[in-house]
């Protein structure tokens, strides 16, 4: 039983550029006769893509990962795109949902020549009402209004009200690149000729029962379905179930499951829940337990794991979106990345709070490899202030964020940690101090989880680093002060500063760490990152790695070896010392989004492991063949 709806992916979609509002401009009186046509285009495009991605397919633009030949296609963000398709002859009279997964806009939805939407919130899908009228060839179109401003890494967070990821607009790891696009899958409901089936579910174990919470809604007409079955991972159906509707055409209810096969990150078992006009939602039972051990205070945040009763240390990386224009990248290249992760034995990744929830394959696949995912809600820090607008209007829009990522993640066993943003925190005695559920903002986070986080075993906190320190100073080792802490992402010093630091460190969780390394030497040639003189280097590796330079970089074969085996020898000892204690380790970071010449990254751009991931690879397998789900 396969996704219910039509596909809108499968439709031709042209792409058209305009100057801002001119495709809306009825035939001006100064020039009746004038030709309205846009700038740029019409060029065939795909849905879900990007603007980019089909400019460059047609030949417009220049793709914007070579050198700097990004800042060429800057001008996207300025115009207005019209996405647009006709829908087939096939398509019945009546009324119809359209829903869009996550629409990365502003953006206005148009049907037949009429308005019948806008979209400002791209974190959130979408279910727009459409009437098809018969007319031949009835037009969709997505129009894509100018990208907000101001959501580049630095500025004021508290200032920040546009619901669009942050990253594209620059970061210390990507350049400028602003995204713009549809980023999640488009279909078609009927609501009249058939009936839709609105499901949310959650799995769990009591005792060794595992039971699954059930609640769904009819919507539209037609046929009402009357059972609903689980699949074992086998695929043999182990419960079928009678459905009672109430007079709302919604039914609560839960089936139990004697004994089920446990989900681990060592055996990921899979069971399927079934019903007729639902999309199948795979499930997974496991227990998770959170405690802060026996060597320091009760009052420390609980950061050790323990899965179905047994301890495993966390070793995970933190997991940005793959490409700026990420709604253009396949699936093969989820694969290749998560795939790659769980060989070099890591068993977390943290979904970063400057992007935005991943496209639902992202899930599935971390639930079928058995890798566990920390949820960051998307809010960051911004350098200046770190806090979020403070006003009711935006408490209101993150409610809805924090509903929806708990009614789409819910039933992924994979997810282990929901958090409210990244680096939110404010000023204390000339120190950042990480902000709680006391915010009025983040609470809405806490609110939203409700009983779900203790009876899935969620762990919910309201930003990373939780604190009660942003960062650990040595100074401060042995004072209980670090429990989940950022850092360090550098280091001036010697290899023996380095390894005491790390010998004598106390946190129980580190859920930043990172050193840079050069991307490799075939990697820099291809890009066009070998400069043509040395002294030219600074210019043309500042454009998406000015934060990681020290001014001594050489682009040469040498400097390369030199750079990745220094990164790999700190972070293998970093590793080795955190997993040796127990401590949860999360390396900034996993893989690249830009052919950056330097960076924390453990893979490069093209998804290969850089020598500090086989080093900190080697170290997992050496001192706790538990972190990734060994027996």
């Amino acid at each position: 039983m396969g996704p219910v709806g039509f596909s809108l992916s499968d439709l031709e979609w042209r792409l058209a550029g305009w100057r801002p509002w001119e495709w809306n401009l009825p035939l001006p009186i100064e020039a009746p006769d004038a030709l309205r046509e846009p700038d740029i285009g019409p060029v065939a495009a795909v849905v879900p893509g990007s603007v980019r991605g089909a400019l460059v397919r047609a030949g417009v633009v220049k793709p914007a990962d070579y050198a700097r030949d990004s800042v060429r296609t800057e001008f996207i963000e300025n115009r207005h795109w019209v996405f647009s398709t006709v829908l087939p002859g096939d398509v019945s009279v009546g009324r119809k949902v359209l829903r869009l997964g996550l629409v990365d806009g502003p953006c206005i939805v148009r049907f037949e020549g009429k308005e019948v939407g806008k979209i400002s919130n791209g974190f959130v899908p979408h279910e727009i009402e459409l009437f098809v009228s018969g007319a031949l060839a009835p037009v969709l179109e997505l129009i894509f209004l100018e990208s907000p401003q101001g959501l580049s890494q630095i500025g004021r967070t508290s200032e920040i009200t546009s619901l669009k990821p942050r990253f594209t607009s620059g970061w210390d790891w990507v350049p400028r690149i602003v995204h713009v696009g549809v980023a999640h899958e488009a279909r078609l409901f009927d609501i009249q000729e058939r009936t839709r089936v609105d499901l949310r579910v959650d799995a769990s174990l009591t005792g060794n029962a595992g039971v699954i919470e059930i609640e769904c809604d009819l919507v539209g007409g037609g046929w009402t379905p009357q059972t609903i079955s689980v699949l074992d991972p086998r695929g043999l159906e182990v419960v079928r179930q009678e459905i009672e509707w109430d007079s709302e055409r919604r039914w609560i209810g839960s089936i139990n499951i004697e004994n089920p096969e446990r989900w681990s990150t060592s055996s990921p078992a899979l069971y399927s829940l079934l019903i007729e006009g639902a999309s199948p939602k795979r499930l997974g039972f496991r227990t998770l337990e959170w405690s802060s051990g026996d060597s320091i205070s009760s009052n420390a945040e609980p950061w050790l794991l323990s899965e179905n009763h047994d301890q495993i240390t966390i070793v995970g990386v933190n997991w940005v979106p793959i490409r700026p224009d990420y709604s253009d990248v396949s699936n093969d290249e989820y694969d290749l990345r998560l795939i790659q992760y769980k060989s070099l034995g890591f068993n977390l990744i943290r979904v970063w709070g400057g992007a935005g929830r991943e496209r639902d394959y992202f899930y599935d696949r971390c639930d079928e490899l058995g890798i566990y995912v920390w949820q960051d809600l998307p809010l960051s820090s911004s350098g200046i202030d770190n806090e979020p607008p403070r006003t009711e209007a935006f408490a209101a829009r993150y409610r809805e964020i924090a509903d929806s990522y708990v009614r789409e993640l819910a039933h992924h066993p994979c997810l282990a940690v929901l958090c409210g943003g990244n680096e939110l925190a404010y000023k204390s005695e000339g120190r950042d101090t990480p902000l709680g559920f006391e915010n009025r903002v983040l609470n809405e986070l806490n609110e939203s989880v409700g009983e779900r986080a203790s009876r899935l075993g969620w762990k919910v906190v309201p930003t990373t680093p939780s604190g009660p320190r942003y960062t650990a100073d040595e100074s401060e080792f042995g004072l209980e002060l670090h429990h989940d802490v950022h850092g360090p992402w550098a280091h001036n010093g010697s290899d023996a500063d380095w390894n005491r630091y790390w010998a004598n460190d106390d946190a129980l969780l580190r859920s930043e760490v990172g050193i840079a390394g050069a991307s490799p030497f075939d990697l820099l040639e291809a890009y066009g990152l070998v400069p043509s003189s040395p002294e030219h280097t600074l210019q043309l590796w500042r454009h998406s790695a000015k934060w990681w330079l020290t001014g001594e970089e050489e682009a040469t074969e040498a400097w390369v070896q030199w750079s990745q085996e220094r990164q790999a020898r700190l972070l293998a000892r970093a590793a080795q010392e955190s997993i040796r204690r127990r401590c949860g380790i999360i390396f900034w970071l996993g893989h690249d989004t830009f052919p950056a010449p330097v960076s924390l990254s453990l893979l490069d751009y093209w998804g290969r492991p850089k020598p500090a991931a086989i080093a900190v690879s080697n170290v997992i397998g050496m001192e706790s063949p538990s972190a990734n789900g060994a027996a």
